[in-house]
C-alpha cells in the first residue's frame, strides 16, 4: 500500500501521467472532429434535368450523402431547407440538370418569373404592347407598376386630335428590343415595348391604330394616379368611330369583340 501511495505522490509520475492524459484528451479530441467532419449529411439534387422556368416538385427531387465541407463551401439546398425548395421555380436563362444540386441563385419564387405578372390578368383581356423608344418614355422613365394614359393623336379637317383613348392604366412589363425586362438588370437597357392588360375589343381598336399612318399613340405619364388611384377609363364613342372610319369590318366579324363605350 506504501509503495502504491509513493507511486501516486511521486512528482515525476505525477507529471508523466498527466501528459499522458493531455495526449489522449488531445488526440481524442482530433478524432472527434475528424468524425464530426466526416458524417455524411444528405441534399437534394435534380431527378432529372429541369428546364428554365419549370416548377420543381417533391417529385423532381432525390438525395445524396455528402461530406458537410462540400455543401458548406457551396450556396447549395440541404435536407433542412427541402420545404424552400418545392414549389419554387427554375430562373430563366438556366437549367438544372439531372444530378445537380440545386444552386440557391438557380431557384427562384413565381413572382420572380418574368411573365408571371400575366397569370392574374382577367379572362376577357389580352396583352397589349406598345412600342415606344426614350424620348416617348420620357429618357426611359416610365416604370413597371405605372400608371399613365395613352394619347391618340391624329388630325381631323386640319385640327389636331390630342385626346386620351386609354386613362389610368397600369404598365405590367417594359422591355427592350430583345424581350428582357429593362429594369431587371443592374444597368437597365432602352426601353422598346410597354405592355399592357387591355380587354379584347380595346386591343383590337390598339391594332387599327398601328396600320393607320394618321393615327399614333404615345405615352403620357400623370403623378395624378399616384395621389389619387382609381380605375381605368376607355375613351369614347368618338374616338372608337374615328378609328373605325378607315377600317372595313369584314363579314362574320364578332360583335362580342366591339368596344361598347
Amino acid at each position: 500500500m506504501g509503495s502504491i501511495k509513493k507511486f501516486f505522490t511521486n512528482k515525476t509520475t505525477i507529471t508523466f501521467v498527466g501528459v499522458i492524459l493531455g495526449i489522449i484528451v488531445l488526440v481524442g479530441g482530433y478524432f472527434f472532429r475528424v468524425n464530426k467532419s466526416l458524417s455524411d449529411v444528405k441534399i437534394p439534387i435534380a431527378k432529372r434535368t429541369l428546364n428554365a422556368t419549370e416548377v420543381i416538385t417533391s417529385a423532381d427531387i432525390e438525395y445524396v450523402k455528402v461530406n458537410p465541407e462540400f455543401y458548406n463551401t457551396l450556396d447549395v439546398y440541404t435536407q433542412y431547407e427541402i420545404n424552400d425548395l418545392v414549389n419554387k421555380y427554375v430562373s430563366v436563362g438556366t437549367s438544372i440538370p439531372k444530378g445537380s444540386v440545386f444552386f440557391k441563385s438557380s431557384v427562384v419564387a413565381k413572382k420572380e418569373l418574368p411573365n408571371s405578372i400575366f397569370d392574374n390578368i382577367d379572362d376577357k383581356n389580352t396583352i397589349y404592347q406598345l412600342g415606344v423608344d426614350e424620348k416617348t418614355t420620357i429618357a426611359d422613365s416610365i416604370r413597371p407598376g405605372d400608371r399613365i394614359d395613352l394619347i391618340l393623336t391624329t388630325t381631323v379637317n386640319g385640327k389636331l386630335v390630342n385626346q386620351a383613348l386609354i386613362s389610368n392604366i397600369e404598365v405590367l412589363v417594359v422591355r427592350d428590343k430583345l424581350g428582357n425586362n429593362v429594369f431587371d438588370e443592374a444597368t437597365p437597357t432602352k426601353s422598346s415595348w410597354l405592355l399592357f392588360s387591355v380587354p379584347i375589343c380595346t386591343y383590337r381598336l390598339l391594332k387599327y391604330v398601328e396600320f393607320q399612318s394618321n393615327l399614333k399613340i404615345y405615352p403620357l405619364p400623370s403623378n395624378n394616379y399616384k395621389l389619387n388611384p382609381g380605375e381605368t377609363e376607355f375613351g369614347s364613342s368618338e374616338l372608337t368611330k374615328l378609328i373605325t372610319d378607315n377600317t372595313i369590318r369584314m363579314k362574320g366579324e364578332l360583335d362580342e369583340y366591339e368596344c361598347n363605350f
